[in-house]
């Protein structure tokens, strides 16, 4: 093998008798899936088949997020919109108030000749 393959294949961290473990010791065998073979068995994906009440999320839940957001959207809206009538409403009310009150404080004070 030449020095450069050498160099290439060397594990960038050392590794000391204290890092290695029983695990590292033992022939395992490789496996083309990367999950354990324990849980790749079919016993195990029948009792993990979603309900029904949960696979109506993952159906429609982006569309049920959308409708929600536009019912909150269209309510803040016209929350907005009545509010800012009634805040009108009380403007006018005031501002025929005040002239009215002006009036009489007119009639009511000496005239200055």
């Amino acid at each position: 093998m030449s020095r450069y393959l050498k160099t290439k294949l060397r594990s960038p961290f050392p590794i000391s008798s204290s890092h290695i473990n029983r695990f590292t010791l033992s022939p395992t065998r490789r496996t083309f899936t990367s999950t354990p073979p324990a849980l790749n068995s079919n016993a195990q994906q029948s009792a993990k088949d979603p309900s029904a009440h949960t696979s109506i999320y993952k159906s429609f839940g982006r569309a049920f997020a959308k409708v929600f957001l536009g019912g909150v959207l269209t309510y803040q809206i016209i929350y907005w919109a009545w509010l800012r009538l009634e805040v009108d409403e009380e403007r006018v009310r005031r501002d025929k108030e005040i002239a009215e009150l002006e009036k009489k404080a007119k009639a009511l004070s000496p005239q200055k000749e």
